[in-house]
């Protein structure tokens, strides 16, 4: 009789060097100081693991459910990284079990949507999809060299200065909904989407405008990819000029949300390129009808009274969202979040979203920035 495969379960602080070693062994051994919104010691169980034979051979990691807020709207998410198995233990679906028990976790706190921080066969079956129908700015050297100069003062941050790093992050139409030891972490560990960084404050007329986070510099001729911003777009394209310009990079770089017009105008008129792109990582919906119940004010404003006769419920494989006696089908999960969040991918399977549903999707969507795992 074939012995039973071990069930996933979480993690705990008496693992902690056994799963060290797991990550260590097949991404790097210093991950787990690299992600300390990941492996601290509150979120260990969170940290979903099969054991055999004493030791862990696989792991996916799920960083703290939190909220996000997507234009007021209170939204509950998880990320998913570090995601492992040994190379001899590959194959007999412990990473698709680990993955399927964090999901049920997620599901049981509430949570809406997940963001994996990769794509490939095992969250594609998932339903994973890349969402967004963002841009990516890009600034050259030369190009900032020929730009004025601006007064702006920049200042490296501290955990001193986290209530400035909040309240800028909170201004934003879509933010995190940090507590002050996720931000103590993030700056005291430096590490932020998978790159040993720096926290910049732009200080203009006496006060702080706007910060960002970028990788510490590196080689010479390198480009800088900025991992979180936040505040005034015009002292922003100003920041990003004179660290082009100071340092010596080749060019600077950063992620602009489709929903930020204004952000994409300024960074044109500060002489970047601008190329289509998506969010990082991808997303998995894990319940479509509590995410678009909860975006109901927001989407009150583009359907008016009609908001009341939005339905999403689940058909087979996928989903119908009804309205005002309009059905759209969306056959699968991953076409659920290519719809619901918007892409640049190739749908599977194209299909015109009727006028009524136009109006109201796609979703703005979140970036990972500290949250990144």
């Amino acid at each position: 009789m074939p012995k039973p495969s071990p069930a996933p379960r979480g993690a705990t602080e008496a693992d902690r060097q056994l799963l060290r070693d797991l990550v260590g062994e097949v991404f790097r051994p210093s991950l787990t100081d690299e992600y300390p919104q990941l492996f601290h010691e509150a979120n260990l169980n969170n940290c979903r693991v099969v054991e055999v034979d004493g030791a862990l051979v696989s792991h996916v990691g799920m960083t703290t459910i939190q909220d996000a807020a997507i234009y007021g709207c209170r939204v509950r998410v998880a990320c998913i990284g570090g995601v492992a198995t040994r190379a001899d233990y590959r194959g007999a679906g412990y990473a698709g079990a680990c993955l399927d028990d964090a999901i049920s976790v997620a599901l049981a706190d509430g949570v809406d949507f997940m963001m994996v921080s990769g794509d490939r066969s095992l969250y594609r079956r998932a339903g994973c999809r890349h969402v967004g129908e963002d841009h990516s700015a890009s600034l050259s050297a030369e190009t900032a060299a020929a730009a004025p100069r601006s007064d702006l003062r920049l200042r490296d941050a501290t955990t001193a200065d986290i209530p400035i790093l909040r309240a800028l992050h909170h201004a934003e139409p879509t933010h995190w909904k940090r507590d002050p030891a996720t931000w103590r972490r993030a700056l005291e560990c430096g590490w932020v989407m998978n790159r040993k960084s720096r926290f910049v404050i732009a200080d203009a007329h006496g006060t702080a405008a706007a910060y960002f986070i970028l990788p510490d510099a590196g080689d010479q001729g390198a480009t800088a990819q900025v991992s979180e911003y936040a505040g005034d777009r015009v002292s922003l394209a100003q920041a990003f000029v004179r660290h082009v310009s100071d340092g010596q990079l080749s060019a600077i770089r950063w992620h602009v949300a489709g929903h930020d017009t204004f952000g994409r105008a300024v960074a044109q008129a500060a002489g970047a390129d601008l190329h289509e792109s998506m969010t990082s990582g991808t997303y998995i919906i894990l319940d479509p009808p509590q995410l678009v119940e909860r975006m109901g004010p927001y989407l009150r404003e583009y359907l008016g009274e009609g908001v009341d006769t939005l339905r999403v419920t689940a058909a087979g494989d996928g989903f119908h969202v009804g309205l005002g006696g309009v059905t759209h089908s969306l056959p699968d999960r991953g076409c659920t979040a290519h719809f619901l969040f918007g892409t640049r991918e190739e749908r599977p399977t194209p299909a015109p979203i009727p006028e009524l549903l136009a109006e109201a999707f796609a979703l703005p969507s979140l970036w990972y920035g500290v949250n990144y795992v």
